[in-house]
């Protein structure tokens, strides 16, 4: 069972804060592209069909957004995969010095 004291230290303080400012800047920017795309749906689309053009918009941006999550989690696997790779790659040469 570990300690209060051993959590606290394994917990990355600047990490957390770095997170959360990043969240809260990103939301923020959310927020300004919100409102431009939101103008310009106003702007072109006729007065009275409002309504279904912005789901469909609603539904085409949450489909880009789903394949942008998706291959950026992707990436990142295929980056942790070539760590390990090149982590067992370095364990065999050293276990290759040691022998000789």
């Amino acid at each position: 069972m570990t300690t209060i004291e051993e959590s606290a230290k394994s917990l990355n303080i600047r990490g957390v804060f770095l997170a959360a400012i990043v969240s809260a800047l990103s939301f923020v920017a959310a927020l300004f592209w919100r409102d431009a795309i939101s103008a310009t749906i106003d702007a072109i689309i006729p007065k009275g069909h409002g309504l279904i053009y912005k789901y469909l918009a609603a539904f085409i941006v949450t489909i880009l957004a789903a394949i942008s999550i998706y291959l950026m989690y992707r990436a990142e696997k295929l980056r942790e995969e070539e760590f390990f790779r090149k982590l067992r790659l370095l364990g065999r040469k050293r276990i290759k010095i040691i022998k000789k």
